[in-house]
């Protein structure tokens, strides 16, 4: 009896131990596989966040470029600056009361149409040869990536708008001279989460707008730097498609050691990059 009674108390300790450790594994992989559908979830989330976030940004740096143009736009229409026989220097003179009226505008200035620039406390330059200048006298509004001015050696953007005469020809280009990390300022207060920001790229993969100014102001290029720092190639493959695709997808590499995920939005005023 007593070997029946032990032989029963064995093989019920057995099946609890069988049955415990099945409701251990079940728990477990019920446990794993709540993290996968949360971890999904999460990362969905992020990633339409990413997308409207993006998308978001670009419309409002597009709204602010645009309302600058509008702004030059209605300079450009004085009688002043269109009649041939006011001399540059007066017009020079108009454009920095005008410029004081817009606290961004370092200064204005009037491009004949041979590309001469008059600009108030500046001695006249030729222009000529300078893509602003060229593009607004056929008849576009420019908004210049950052550069180094050759004629005050200031980190600047230059905005444009052409000047047309009464027959809708254009007679010369209404320039504003900003500072060199204007659309940095746009976007510096952008952020997601704690450690994501957003910054711009130009056509060509140069960065124009950062939170860090020294960035900009080296004019840092991924897609270069990848060629002599293997530890870029990710972020530089990503910036490829970047500033060649129209898509709002998203994407995922490893930038400094992190694994980062990022979007982009292309803007409709410029071609650059949007990524946040």
């Amino acid at each position: 009896m007593k070997n029946k009674a032990s032989k029963r108390t064995s093989i019920s300790v057995k099946l609890l131990v069988i049955f415990g450790i099945l409701i251990i594994l079940a728990l477990s992989f019920l446990g794993v596989i709540s993290v996968v559908i949360a971890r999904k979830a999460i990362i969905e989330k992020v990633e339409a966040h990413l997308i409207d976030k993006t998308q978001d940004t670009d419309e409002v740096l597009d709204g602010r470029i645009k309302a600058f143009w509008q702004f030059l736009e209605g300079i450009a229409r004085a009688s002043i600056l269109r009649d041939a026989d006011v001399p540059y220097e007066e017009k020079a003179e108009y454009l920095a009361k005008e410029a004081s009226f817009n606290s961004s505008i370092k200064n204005l200035g009037i491009a004949s149409s041979n590309g001469i620039i008059y600009i108030k406390g500046i001695k006249p330059t030729n222009t000529g040869d300078q893509k602003w200048f060229l593009d607004s006298m056929r008849g576009n509004n420019t908004f210049s990536t950052p550069f180094v001015s050759k004629v005050t050696g200031d980190f600047i953007v230059r905005v444009s708008v052409p000047i047309k005469g009464d027959n809708n020809s254009v007679v010369g280009v209404l320039s504003a001279t900003l500072d060199g990390l204007y659309l940095s300022e746009l976007i510096k207060d952008i952020v997601v989460g704690r450690t994501g920001d957003c910054y711009i790229l130009d056509e060509h993969g140069v960065t124009i707008a950062y939170k860090d100014p020294k960035l900009v102001k080296d004019m840092i290029c991924a897609i270069e730097e990848s060629k002599k720092n293997a530890s870029m190639k990710e972020i530089a493959e990503f910036e490829k498609i970047a500033i060649g695709e129209m898509t709002n997808e998203i994407y995922f590499f490893n930038y400094d050691g992190k694994y980062t995920i990022a979007t982009f939005s292309k803007m409709d005023s410029t071609g650059w990059s949007v990524i946040v």
